[in-house]
């Protein structure tokens, strides 16, 4: 009967208008009764007495309301399904997958609530990540300032109060950067807008991006290779990208060794732009790779010179990637082999 229906319901008359469709419905319900005496008079003219026909009328009637009371039923069911789904988000903020097909103006009216609940989880998500950054992270680097400037106004001439205040300059440089990226990522960035650069401008941004983190690179001796293949356009979104490049470099910094290479490269890859950045470091355990990329992950590393992880600038660099439909993956072939990141950007 579902077949049936759902059949009925995809005519191409009705299967774009929700109200066409009840108000067929209605229709034929109302007309049974009429139908069907119709039918006994044409089959049996002359021969019907008045209570007869009461009797058929009212027969008919009460088919017709059940079949129409089923019908419709089937019609607002969708109705249903969103109307507890949306109870279950409020109550649990659970959300809903209600997963319903067609064309008319309730099905796209049903999807898009649905659409927007998730995205509204999406701007919660990020909103936690925010408020979790400023209540955690950001304090140590504070409370360190706090300490240095108090030592620095009881004893002005002691040199390791100086050594600290560098230390923790370098510290809160690195928290402003993650901030930094959090709130390009909470801007309204829409995929439709996206512009195309050339290769050619990123190789730029990566320079870029490489001065502004050189003291990092010179701190352990590190030398950065570049190789940007192939001039072609790529759809990206500036400030964004330069972000997740700076989180993926830093990240590769971070765990390399003094005197390492570090290799970023760019290239054309089964219709997409391959961008990798390779060290020499530390690497990681094969097993935990898909683990990288989520929120505040529990496979943290501590980095060759002791750098803390917040957790979360990875978390963000997947969230960069997929504003844009990029692929992104992580690789080592173990502890001690060096770790390849490589994002992948669609060029259409």
């Amino acid at each position: 009967m579902n077949q049936l229906l759902k059949k009925f319901y995809g005519l191409l008359g009705i299967k774009k208008s929700y109200a066409l469709k009840f108000f067929v419905i209605t229709f034929l319900g109302i007309h049974i009764p009429l139908i069907g005496l119709s039918i006994f008079l044409l089959v049996l003219p002359n021969q019907l007495d008045n209570l007869t026909i009461f009797w058929i009328v009212l027969g008919f009637t009460l088919i017709g309301t059940v079949i129409t009371l089923f019908i419709l039923n089937f019609l607002i069911k969708p109705i249903q399904q969103a109307d507890q789904a949306l109870l279950q988000y409020i109550k649990d903020r659970k959300v809903p997958n209600i997963s319903i097909q067609g064309e008319d103006e309730l099905v796209r009216l049903l999807n898009s609530m649905e659409r927007t609940i998730h995205k509204t989880e999406e701007l919660i998500d990020q909103k936690d990540d925010l408020i979790y950054l400023l209540s955690h992270d950001f304090r140590a680097p504070l409370i360190k300032a706090k300490g240095v400037f108090e030592l620095l106004r009881e004893n002005p001439e002691q040199e390791f109060a100086f050594d600290l205040a560098d230390k923790l300059a370098l510290e809160m440089e690195d928290q402003l950067a993650l901030m930094e990226s959090l709130l390009v990522l909470l801007q309204d960035h829409s995929e439709k807008s996206i512009p195309n650069i050339s290769s050619d401008e990123l190789k730029v941004l990566i320079r870029g991006v490489i001065e502004n983190i050189q003291e990092k690179v010179d701190a352990k001796s590190l030398k950065i290779e570049l190789d940007i293949e192939e001039s072609t356009s790529i759809p990206i979104e500036k400030d964004l990208i330069r972000q997740l490049i700076f989180n993926l470099l830093s990240n590769s910094i971070k765990f390399s060794n003094k005197d390492g290479v570090i290799k970023i490269k760019g290239a054309l890859k089964n219709g997409s732009f391959s961008l990798q950045i390779k060290d020499q470091g530390i690497g990681f355990d094969p097993e935990f790779e898909d683990q990288f990329f989520q929120k505040f992950a529990s496979y943290r590393q501590i980095g060759t010179q002791g750098e803390k992880s917040t957790g979360l600038g990875l978390y963000i660099t997947r969230k960069i990637a997929e504003r844009h439909r990029a692929k992104i993956k992580a690789q080592s072939d173990g502890k001690g082999q060096g770790a390849l990141f490589e994002v992948e950007f669609p060029l259409n």
